[in-house]
């Protein structure tokens, strides 16, 4: 999985490639997380958290997923370290299961590169070409 950032005016974005769709999830996450606090290091005690979303489509539920990450983060307070496991399934909607690590956020110790308020729609598409899967996202700030 990699990841880079997209040149955008006034708001920043993330372009994301990996093997599977999962992964591409997983990526997102990372990205998210990196770029709003570039590499955190795990400090203290690390705790369990699931996260489940629901979605008629793949770019809805990439959304939905980052959007719930910034939820976690900016309300509960809760900074996602380490992704234990994330699975997708397809059936009449989309549906993400993700089991991952977080530690207490503190934004006195640790503040956010950015202040993003939301993963947005603007020009996304889940592509799969040549067994990769790719996307971008653009985060309104």
């Amino acid at each position: 999985m990699q990841f880079e950032l997209i040149d955008h005016t006034a708001d920043v974005g993330v372009k994301v490639t990996a093997n599977s769709l999962p992964e591409l999830f997983k990526g997102f996450g990372i990205s998210l997380v990196t770029l709003l606090f570039g590499v955190v290091k795990p400090k203290g005690r690390k705790r369990v958290e699931w996260l489940r979303c629901e979605s008629p489509t793949g770019e809805d539920l990439l959304i939905d997923f980052l959007n719930e990450i910034l939820f976690f983060i900016f309300h509960q307070k809760k900074l996602p370290v380490e992704w234990k496991r994330l699975n997708i399934t397809h059936s009449h909607h989309y549906v993400l299961k993700s089991k991952f690590l977080y530690q207490h956020w503190d934004a006195q110790k640790l503040p956010p590169n950015f202040d993003i308020k939301s993963a947005t729609y603007h020009n996304l598409r889940i592509l799969k070409m040549n067994r990769k899967w790719t996307a971008s996202v653009v985060f309104d700030i």
